[in-house]
């Protein structure tokens, strides 16, 4: 009886040293997983925008009053977007979380930018990247 016991305990151990490991991996695949599902879903809409609208370097970026009207151009027709938060209109109790885990609700100027919730439950949002007082380029 005691051998069990020494041996359940061992294998207890084994378990409890290696579960963490084995989720940290399975946690790491999952982001690479939503991180090329995430690539690919913009790469076809920025595809088939180029096929409507020219190469992206001829696209209108415009300047930093524009991130709606760019997004809603240039994105917003090729994605499969279930829900559209226009600026201001997002749920302050509502969180969401950054890649890494972390919350993301105080990343930039959250609040003032357009958000688009895809049929997978990805969240996208548009802001101005602004350097010197001059829009260089759009992040999404």
């Amino acid at each position: 009886m005691a051998e069990v016991l020494i041996t359940l305990g061992i294998i207890g151990i084994v378990a409890a040293m290696t579960l963490p490991t084995l989720i940290g991996n399975h946690q790491k695949k999952q982001t690479a997983l939503q991180l090329k599902k995430f690539y690919s879903i913009m790469s076809q809409a920025i595809l088939r925008a180029e096929a409507d609208y020219e190469s992206f370097e001829y696209w209108d970026f415009g300047n930093n009053n524009n991130t709606i009207e760019f997004a809603k151009r240039y994105f917003v027709p090729y994605l499969n977007i279930i829900k559209t938060y226009e600026p201001g209109t997002f749920p302050a109790d509502l969180e969401y979380s950054c890649l890494n885990g972390n919350n993301c609700n105080a990343y930039g100027d959250i609040e003032n930018n357009p958000k688009f919730v895809l049929i997978d439950g990805t969240m996208i949002t548009s802001f101005d990247y602004a350097t010197g007082g001059a829009a260089s380029k759009i992040r999404l």
